[in-house]
């Protein structure tokens, strides 16, 4: 990958390019660069060895870019439209859906710092590290941070390399590297939370306001 040392672009481990190949055994790709519309076939050979063929070349008055088309059977649509909002709820900007709707249910956090966001509606904590959101095994934190974890709806944010990852990049890793980063992190929510809850209800403008500050606090923390 060329994103590994960034936390400013999506991406790490050099797959998502070649990640189509998971589900089709063809596709076609789209060019533009320069003027230049270039249009390839990719494909396993006789060998099962992934492959890409030039198909045509013309001259284009289009800007820059790359499409990667796919066939998708009519009984996975539902599949795809709910794996694309679990790994892009959380993206700053997300993507435009051509032919189709996605609900993200954007909603604002009832509290926030400046590396972690709290959601009433979030039922499962989660690290997010490179744009992509790793549910938090409750039980696999230190017992004192089991509760708010579990209660919270926390989405702490992690830069790429703070926590290790399984190999089929769907889970986090409970080693003892990233439980400890984990456990780190929360503790420096829980004091963060402190302030800005103390500084929420001090601001309210009136007592009405500062309860429902108060309920919310002890509802999901």
């Amino acid at each position: 990958s060329t994103k590994t040392n960034t936390n400013e672009q999506t991406g790490c481990f050099g797959l998502g390019s070649k990640i189509f190949l998971a589900y089709t055994d063809n596709s076609t790709i789209y060019s533009i660069v320069d003027g230049v519309k270039r249009i390839y076939n990719v494909f396993f050979n006789a060998s099962g060895v992934p492959s890409i063929s030039l198909m045509s070349q013309e001259n284009t008055t289009e800007g820059n870019g790359l499409s990667v088309q796919i066939s998708v059977k009519a009984q996975d649509f539902d599949k795809f439209q709910n794996a694309t909002y679990r790994a892009c709820r959380f993206y700053d900007v997300k993507p435009n859906i051509v032919g189709g709707k996605i609900d993200w249910n954007i909603e604002k956090a009832n509290f926030s710092g400046s590396f972690w966001q709290s959601y009433h509606n979030l039922h499962q904590s989660v690290a997010l590290m490179g744009n992509v959101a790793y549910p938090i095994d409750t039980y696999q934190l230190s017992y004192e941070n089991q509760d708010i974890a579990r209660k919270a709806g926390l989405v702490v944010q992690f830069n790429l390399g703070e926590l290790e990852i399984t190999p089929s990049r769907e889970s986090l890793a409970y080693t003892d590297f990233t439980i400890k980063a984990l456990n780190e992190k929360i503790e420096l929510v829980k004091k963060d939370f402190v302030e800005k809850v103390e500084d929420q209800i001090k601001n309210s403008d009136n007592l009405l306001d500062a309860m429902k500050a108060l309920f919310l606090l002890n509802n999901q923390w």
